[in-house]
């Protein structure tokens, strides 16, 4: 009877083990088969990254050739802004020369000499064609020249010039000043001699042309100047000058280009006597003076001394 109880516990035991057995076979082949699908996974994970990784890079690739293309596009952006003032500029110049030919189309009809009879008629001529002229070079056929002349030409007609067509009617004479004929245009004074058997205008003169000009003189703080102005007696009395009408003379100085000073000189002075002979008709006079900045009380440069009378006119010896 033990002997079969103990044989029928064995064989329950291992049929119990046998199922074990088999789950467990059961469970490891489902695992092994859950190893490969995530290892397959894995795989094709790994390709699409790779594949994004590569999609990444041409993105980075086209990114920078944007980039490129960007900054090329606007370096010749830039480049055909530059080319398109150029092309303004020359226009410009063009427009100039083209008026400067209308113009000189046109003078035989409306009174340019060609053919002057006389030594007023051959000057009426210079200053004609002087005004005709649309270039720098062009008219400094017309000029005395120096070695600074056309430098400084250069300088003065930097926006370009244009062409101005007159008559000869137009044009009157003054007092000669020494070897120069002074000649009248609407508003301008010009002076004019003989050079070389031409009738010739002293540019520097006409203008009333600075190396240094009163608003340069005023920015740089400098001392002294030498300029030709337009000097006119004024009222205008301040800071050190104050109250102090019966001491000095106040003028005002006034450049070719619109610079603005004041001056002031003793009126008992030999200076101040020679200035008040000039100025005492009230009106403008073109003359060349010598002045010192008096920046003891005003430190503009606004208020200056006179020291020197260097020409009754825009000529000097």
């Amino acid at each position: 009877m033990n002997k079969k109880i103990l044989f029928f516990f064995l064989l329950i035991t291992i049929t119990i083990g046998a199922q074990n057995k088999k789950e467990l076979e059961d469970q490891l082949l489902k695992l092994n088969t859950d190893i490969e699908t995530l290892k397959t996974e894995l795989g094709a994970a790994k390709i699409q990254l790779q594949q994004f990784s590569d999609k990444a890079n041409e993105y980075s690739i086209k990114l920078e050739d944007c980039r490129t293309k960007y900054e090329a596009c606007t370096d010749d952006k830039l480049k055909m802004m530059t080319r398109q003032n150029e092309l303004i500029a020359q226009n410009q110049k063009l427009q100039l020369q083209i008026d400067s030919l209308k113009a000189a189309a046109q003078v035989v009809s409306s009174g340019l000499i060609t053919n002057p009879q006389n030594k007023e008629d051959s000057i009426r001529m210079t200053i004609q064609k002087y005004l005709l002229t649309a270039s720098v070079a062009e008219r400094m056929q017309y000029v005395i020249s120096n070695d600074k002349t056309a430098n400084r030409m250069q300088s003065y007609y930097s926006q370009g010039m244009k062409p101005k067509e007159i008559k000869s009617s137009e044009i009157t004479f003054g007092n000669q000043v020494g070897e120069y004929f002074v000649v009248f245009s609407n508003n301008s004074k010009y002076y004019v001699k003989t050079v070389g058997g031409k009738y010739l205008i002293n540019w520097e003169s006409s203008v009333g042309f600075n190396d240094v000009n009163l608003t340069a003189y005023k920015a740089s703080r400098g001392s002294s100047v030498e300029v030709k102005v337009r000097a006119k007696l004024s009222d205008y009395y301040n800071y050190n000058y104050r109250d102090k009408e019966a001491q000095y003379i106040s003028v005002s100085i006034v450049d070719n280009i619109g610079g603005y000073v004041h001056g002031y000189v003793s009126r008992n002075s030999t200076l101040g006597k020679n200035l008040m002979n000039i100025l005492s008709d009230g009106m403008e006079h073109q003359i060349i003076i010598q002045i010192t900045a008096d920046r003891s009380d005003d430190t503009s440069g606004e208020l200056n001394i006179i020291t020197k009378l260097v020409s009754e006119s825009w000529l000097k010896d």
